[in-house]
């Protein structure tokens, strides 16, 4: 009898843990790996340890990949289904498994990291997700199933991220079944068309003012919740963040960074071509309306 092994963590991999759990007869999973992300407050740490108690399912909660590589041996599964795990694995170690994982990106498309992010950022319009056997390489293992959806230029990440994850539960109606049958089949990746994804850190939200309307605007949409978000600094050293804006499309005429209309409920930045009509931001450490007061000023220009 086939068994299947599940790492993951974060809301992501709790809506497929909780997909397989459904699916799946509960004798085919022999466990499932978490990695200790309890200092995170994206964390769904309990979540899965209640999840794996209620169906009977043996639960490690892991602090390091050679931990983590212990306990695949230990279970001899063959296969490992992987979803919100972030940390390398060494799957050319364990030949008789095969690892399966989610990217969020059309593969070869966006190999890497933060693929969502970087993908609004560059106002992808069509979007998706490839199920793909993985390798020691960077994303670049045969595709078992891939799915595209749309994001409109008013979404954001977030918008991103729950169409995403329908998806990725779509997959697994399809594949849990083959697996089940043994008949699951995969294709190469055009590996000509690759391309590569950086990891960012919170840092590299710091907004270019002297970019396009358009470039800002996809920047904004691109980290809003549940990242940390895009940010400039004030002229007195505070950070204001964005969460939201539009592309004004009035012609302004301005610095940019500036401070160029106060309307109710939104105020007007000017930006190297074009404008933003910024919906919602704060003021870090300052709990203040949508429209934070630091923004009403025609004086005020951010850097």
């Amino acid at each position: 009898m086939p068994k299947l092994l599940f790492l993951g963590s974060k809301q992501a991999g709790l809506l497929a843990l909780k997909k397989v759990l459904e699916e799946l007869p509960a004798e085919y999973l022999a466990g499932v790996l978490c990695p200790d992300d309890s200092g995170d407050e994206r964390s769904e740490q309990k979540a899965f340890i209640s999840l794996a108690a209620k169906y009977s399912i043996p639960l490690s909660i892991v602090k390091t990949s050679a931990q983590a590589s212990e306990l695949i041996r230990h279970y001899e599964p063959d296969t490992v289904l992987v979803h919100g795990w972030y940390r390398m694995l060494a799957v050319s170690s364990f030949p008789a498994t095969r690892f399966l994982g989610f990217h969020f990106s059309l593969l070869p498309e966006y190999r890497g990291n933060a693929p969502l992010v970087w993908q609004i950022i560059n106002g992808r319009e069509r979007l998706g997700v490839s199920f793909f056997l993985m390798t020691d390489g960077m994303d670049d293992g045969e595709i078992v199933d891939q799915r595209a959806f749309s994001l409109g230029v008013g979404e954001s990440v977030g918008d991103a991220i729950e169409k995403a994850n329908a998806l990725v539960l779509e997959i697994l109606d399809e594949f849990l079944p083959s697996w089940l049958a043994g008949s699951v089949v995969s294709r190469p990746q055009a590996g000509a068309f690759a391309s590569y994804c950086g990891l960012r850190l919170p840092v590299d939200g710091l907004i270019d003012w002297k970019e396009s309307a358009v470039r800002i605007h996809n920047f904004i949409r691109a980290q809003t919740r549940p990242y940390p978000g895009s940010f400039s600094r004030m002229p007195d050293g505070r950070i204001l963040r964005f969460w939201k804006s539009e592309i004004e499309h009035r012609q302004f005429y301005g610095v940019p960074g500036s401070v160029v209309e106060i309307g109710s409920g939104f105020v007007v930045i000017t930006c190297g071509s074009g404008a933003l009509r910024i919906l919602h931001a704060e003021v870090d450490g300052e709990v203040q309306p949508k429209i934070p007061h630091a923004l009403y000023s025609l004086r005020l220009r951010l850097s």
